[in-house]
């Protein structure tokens, strides 16, 4: 084990939150994940909320996380709560934002 998947792990002890990474065929998987939640706010005239993506960290890998050479963006989906403590939504994965042979990044839509 590197470094860098030492400190990562680290990392999503302290500060990761179960999320579900669903595969454009259905497959259910529960994986650990820092989750960035940008702030939201109500926008005229319908005060609905409206806030940017978020974004996911998890470990690069098919069994512990998500892997980049498996990833069908646009199709895959993470279940994931707006709110810390929320309900999970079904939301699909944007892009990747960064990745390594540690860790990926995503964006959710």
């Amino acid at each position: 084990m590197t470094a860098a998947e030492i400190g990562f792990r680290a990392l999503l002890a302290e500060y990761g939150e179960t999320v579900v990474y669903v595969t454009a065929a259905g497959v259910e998987r529960p994986i650990t994940a820092i989750v960035r939640r940008p702030a939201a706010s109500p926008v005229p005239p319908t005060n609905a909320w409206s806030g940017s993506a978020m974004t996911v960290a998890a470990i690069n890998d098919e069994t512990e996380g998500i892997s980049a050479d498996d990833l069908d963006e646009g199709l895959d989906n993470l279940k994931v709560a707006r709110m810390p403590g929320g309900t999970p939504e079904s939301r699909p994965i944007g892009r990747i934002v960064a990745v390594d042979d540690t860790m990926i990044q995503l964006e959710i839509r």
